[in-house]
């Protein structure tokens, strides 16, 4: 079993990625040797080396987001059998129970939660024209900032498709962008095919369905959204 309230807590440790070059390494050495030791087996220093220099190669490529807890209870659920049978203490297995953990149900589940809590406590606190001028400045500064780091990397880095939906619509409402029918319709069947995809790989029947269902039109303003900015990218023009 996966639990909401040890992912929503594995979420407020330090992130992998802010750690120093060596404490990256050194943070998934230990939760490396601690695995083996579940597992009865000495290991030789050189396989944990090997295996922490992927994991975190790993972690800063596909999931800078992720946590030293999150990264603890990946090899927790590994071995608990949550992601298959298969549990011996390898890289490849590191590696599946990273992904299967950052794209489980339960997991997508905690985050939302947790940014629901967190977005229904912002608004207790302000007032109407306190949230108008946050979301004034949010319109005005986010897309930009978004853009900065993809202009350098090439990549969209924003971490759920919610927030990258709303730098779209902030796009949109500055009359950024407007995409053709065709443009539209091309960037929901690819979402569509990514979340149903991401379905197999992760939760079935009708829980899948609903995560799709829900999340087509978030994923697909992402899709635009980074299809807008690798347009400005190839062509040298600035967001203004």
């Amino acid at each position: 079993m996966m639990y909401q309230r040890e992912m929503l807590e594995a979420r407020l440790t330090p992130r992998v990625s802010s750690l120093s070059g060596k404490g990256q390494e050194d943070a998934i050495k230990v939760l490396i040797h601690r695995l083996y030791e579940l597992k009865g087996i000495e290991p030789l220093e050189r396989d944990v080396n090997a295996a922490a220099e992927l994991l975190v190669a790993e972690i800063k490529s596909r999931y800078p987001a992720m946590t030293t807890g999150e990264v603890s209870l990946a090899f927790k659920y590994g071995l608990a059998e949550n992601f298959g049978k298969d549990t011996r203490p390898v890289s490849a297995n590191f590696l599946l129970w990273l992904e299967r953990y950052w794209t489980a149900p339960e997991r997508l589940d905690a985050v939302n939660l947790a940014h629901k809590a967190e977005a229904a406590q912002t608004r207790n606190l302000l007032t109407g024209a306190d949230r108008d001028a946050l979301h004034a400045e949010f319109v005005q500064n986010a897309p930009r900032k978004e853009w900065e780091r993809y202009k350098e990397t090439g990549t969209l880095e924003i971490l759920t498709d919610g927030y990258a939906a709303a730098v779209f619509d902030a796009l949109c409402e500055r009359g950024k962008i407007n995409p053709k029918e065709e443009t539209l319709a091309q960037a929901k069947a690819r979402a569509r095919a990514e979340l149903e995809s991401e379905a197999r790989r992760g939760s079935t029947g009708i829980r899948a369905l609903l995560n799709i269902n829900n999340g087509e039109e978030a994923r697909t303003k992402r899709i635009l959204l980074e299809t807008y900015f690798k347009t400005l990218r190839e062509r040298g023009i600035e967001l203004s």
